[in-house]
Order: structure tokens, then C-alpha cells, then sequence
């Protein structure tokens, strides 16, 4: 619905939608203590774009949070964003169109990029003098990634001073072992059936995000 769509990109202020997240999540923290009651709690691990839009009400319910960072070419983000949320509308309509999803979609992500910028640049501006926002963010570029997923992780997890214990490290080792990339199919796109140009995929808000992240561009 455009109106609800509107309304939520009108403001950058969540607060009361991290709030109840925390209690649901002080919910089956408590429920998982039930079952495991000699163990330490697990870290909470959410990945979820939409985030990007509120840094600032995330951070502020959830004050010891970290950030992974998943860079991409938006010229490869943006078409696939828009055929998935094409895909995903036609659940509840059949008078869906890609190219009708794909203007609000480069908006949203614009949206995305420029509130997750600003709110870094702030808040490495405010580590300076607080030891405590150091190291809050790590870059993933996508990329490098899909080529060597284990180092990604050993990256990750040395930039946010966490210890990977050998069983967590066998897990995820045997977890890209059997699920390698497009097992379950690929998801095919057409940024030029969807209506985008050239043009689109370098705004000023895209290209001052490859330039300061250093993204390396896909498409040519």
C-alpha cells in the first residue's frame, strides 16, 4: 500500500517498534533459559535491510549492538530487491507489475543507504571520544564473500573481538559445504524488463555509497 509505505519511510524514528521487539526477545530469552539452564545466552543475530531506516531508535533500545554491513553494486541490489518484492506482493494480488514496484523500490533504497551513511558518520564521529562506539560496524562486500565465506567469517568475528570455537566453526563449515550458492535455484532478473537504466544505478546517493565503501561495480 502506498500510504503505508509513505508514512513509514516519513519517519526515521522506530523507537516503539524496538521496544516491543525487546520485550518479545526478553520472552524467549526467558524460555530458553528454562531449557538451558547451565549455559551462557546466545548472542542475538537478526539480518534484516529494513533496519537501515532506523539505526537510531535500534540503537538506542539495543545499546550494545554491533553492525555487519553487506556491501553490493546497487546496480545488482536494486533489480533484485524489486523482482522479489514483486514477487512477494503477487501473494495478495494479481494485478502486480515489476515495473510499477520498481520506482518506489529505487526509492526505498536510497532511502536506505542515506540514513545508514549519516547515522555511521555520527556515530564515528561520537567514537572519537567514546571508546565504547568503536568497532561498532564491519564491512562484508558481498563479492568477497561468495568467493571465500570461511575468511569472511574469521574477518567478522576478529573485528568484533569474538572467540569462534572449533564446533561453531565445523557448523558453519558443514553448512556451506551442503548448501552451496544456488542449490535451491537462481533467482533470475532483468534490470532492463523492470525499467531501470543506467541512470538509476548511479544517483548521487549510489555513487558517493560505492565511493565511500569502496564497492566494486557488477555491472558494466
Amino acid at each position: 500500500m502506498p500510504e503505508f509505505r509513505d508514512a513509514h519511510l516519513s519517519s526515521s524514528c522506530l523507537d516503539s517498534i524496538y521496544e516491543f521487539q525487546r520485550v518479545v526477545l526478553q520472552l524467549q530469552q526467558w524460555r530458553w533459559r528454562q531449557t538451558h539452564p547451565n549455559q551462557p545466552l546466545p548472542r542475538w543475530v537478526f539480518k534484516c535491510p529494513d533496519h537501515m531506516l532506523a539505526l537510531d531508535s535500534l540503537l538506542k533500545v539495543f545499546p550494545d549492538s554491533s553492525f555487519i554491513w553487506t556491501h553490493r553494486d546497487p546496480a545488482e541490489v536494486l533489480p533484485s530487491m524489486t523482482s522479489l518484492a514483486a514477487i512477494l506482493q503477487s501473494l495478495g494480488s494479481n494485478k502486480v507489475q515489476a515495473v510499477d514496484v520498481a520506482e518506489p523500490m529505487k526509492v526505498l533504497l536510497m532511502t536506505m543507504y542515506s540514513r545508514a551513511m549519516a547515522f555511521r558518520e555520527k556515530l564515528e564521529a561520537q567514537a572519537a571520544s567514546n571508546n565504547s562506539l568503536k568497532a561498532r560496524f564491519v564491512d562484508v562486500h558481498y563479492l568477497k564473500f561468495i568467493q571465500d565465506p570461511s575468511a569472511t567469517l574469521d574477518m567478522i568475528y576478529q573485528q568484533l573481538g569474538i572467540t569462534r570455537e572449533g564446533s561453531v566453526q565445523e557448523q558453519q563449515t558443514r553448512f556451506v559445504t551442503l548448501n552451496p550458492r544456488h542449490k535451491n535455484g537462481v533467482h533470475r532478473y532483468s534490470a532492463e524488463k523492470l525499467g531501470y537504466t543506467s541512470a538509476d544505478f548511479r544517483t548521487d546517493v549510489f555513487e558517493t555509497y560505492i565511493a565511500r565503501y569502496g564497492v566494486k561495480e557488477e555491472r558494466k
